[in-house]
């Protein structure tokens, strides 16, 4: 028998969210080492970076932001690179960009745009985190990205491990993938932004709903809302736990069968 926890979303009060954010990173750094950034110029990202810088300082770390420009939104887009050079500048964080055609890549990849941008910045990112020599790089997706992911997952028809969503630790091939902020919800995080006057760019994409995680957000999840109530983000995350912790044991369980099935035919080959 096992049993599964759930998790909710977090929703701090304002006087504890500084230490419960700071806490949510540092089981995940140790002095020394080198951490990568995914810094899209974003409110979340934006506040992962003052998050990592400050506690870069005190545990004796380095980070470098890493920026894809997807050059999908022209002005504005070399705009979020400029803005995230000089944020990097002024707090003496080392960064790195690069700008890249994504429509033709995923053109000649017979990708969505959505795909190709994901893939190929991942791509990116694994190649720059193993030339730095890189612990993990750090991606700030918080609960109200899990219980899109979920939804999203269930409409493309995903099995029992895709209904798990994104894990706070996680591979992209070799690249180790660190999402701190997994359980905590937007609300709590842009309080944090809010109270702090942090600086941030707005991308205009995201108000287009021709992108799929877009509609779900902007369209869907406040239908679903409205009729079954306001902790629907809550039972979705709830979905994606019991998932993942059902794949868990299941693929363990499969695993220690297995491997004993292989023990005792091997046994009972070598006692022929």
């Amino acid at each position: 028998m096992f049993f599964i926890k759930f998790d909710k979303i977090v929703i701090m009060e304002k006087t504890t969210i500084n230490i419960f954010l700071k806490n949510a990173i540092m089981e995940f750094v140790r002095e020394g080492e080198l951490y990568c950034l995914g810094l899209s110029g974003g409110s979340d990202s934006v506040l992962l970076l003052h998050y990592l810088n400050e506690l870069s300082l005190e545990m004796k770390f380095k980070v470098v932001a890493l920026h894809l420009n997807h050059s999908l939104r022209g002005d504005e887009s070399d705009g979020d690179m400029d803005f995230c050079l000089r944020l990097c500048e002024n707090i003496g964080v080392e960064f790195i960009s690069k700008k890249v055609d994504i429509k033709e890549f995923a053109k000649k990849n017979k990708l969505t745009i959505e795909d190709a941008a994901r893939k190929y910045r991942y791509r990116w990112f694994v190649k720059k985190c193993a030339e730095l020599k890189a612990k993990a790089i750090f991606i700030a997706h918080h609960a109200d990205d899990q219980a899109e992911t979920v939804l999203l997952r269930l409409f493309r028809g995903t099995g029992i491990k895709g209904l798990g969503g994104m894990k706070k630790v996680a591979y992209f091939t070799r690249l180790k993938i660190i999402r701190p902020w997994l359980n905590i919800s937007r609300e709590t995080l842009d309080e944090n932004i809010n109270v702090s006057k942090i600086k941030f760019r707005y991308d205009s994409s995201n108000s287009d709903i021709h992108f799929d995680r877009n509609w779900i957000r902007k369209k869907l999840l406040p239908e679903i809302n409205t009729h079954y109530g306001s902790n629907v983000k809550e039972r979705l995350l709830r979905i994606s736990k019991i998932s993942s912790d059902s794949y868990e044991f299941i693929r363990s369980y499969a695993k220690e069968i297995y491997t004993s099935n292989y023990r005792n035919q091997f046994l009972e080959f070598c006692s022929r």
